[in-house]
Formats: C-alpha cells, structure tokens, sequence
C-alpha cells in the first residue's frame, strides 16, 4: 500500500477554504487552523494536484479510492468527515455567525 499526505495551513487573516476533489469535500481553514489530507492506494500510488482560486485551495486527488482527513492528531475517514461541520450541508455558508468574511448561512435549514 503507498500512502501520501498534504498539509494545508492558513497563515492569513482572511479563512481559506481547501475543497478535495472528486469527492467534493469541503473543509474550512480560519487563521491558525491546518488540516492534512492521507491519500492510500493499494494498486497505485495516488498523486496530488493543487490550484488556488480566490480564497479556495482546490486539491484533486488522482490514482486514490478514498483519503482520510487528519484534525487535531486524529485520522477521520472522508466518510465521517466530508465537509467541516462549521459549514450548513444545504447552502455551505458559514455556521457561524460571527464570521463576516465568509458567506454566512442564511437558509432555513441550517440551524437544524
């Protein structure tokens, strides 16, 4: 089995988001917040491939059946943690309110 990671740190003021590709996950990085993305496969090795458009880092996995996130020392499968729960899972706006750089959620279903 070949194993690679990339980690994302956000050194800026402004959050970032870093969307992971083909799965459409969707994880959001404020001033300080690092994730690291693990991509394994057993008949390959996976590549990575990384474009920035805004304040999104777009990352594409190639050559991987599935990647792993991991937050705080903890490896979580891209099954339990496809997008950061600080985001609304109908509009993707931010959660929390207090954020002002960032759309905010203003759907009716993401305070449920």
């Amino acid at each position: 089995m070949t194993t690679v990671s990339i980690e994302f740190k956000n050194r800026n003021d402004q959050p970032i988001y870093v969307q992971v590709d083909p799965w459409a996950g969707l994880y959001l990085l404020k001033k300080g917040d690092e994730i690291q993305i693990v991509s394994e496969s057993d008949t390959s090795s996976p590549t990575f491939w990384v474009r920035e458009s805004d304040r999104t880092r777009i990352l594409t996995i190639l050559d991987s059946t599935e990647y792993y996130v991991i937050l705080n020392g903890q490896r979580i499968h891209m099954n339990d943690y496809l997008s950061d729960p600080r985001l609304c899972p109908h509009c993707l706006g931010v959660l929390d309110s207090e954020e002002t750089s960032l759309r905010v959620c203003q759907c009716d279903k993401g305070a449920s």
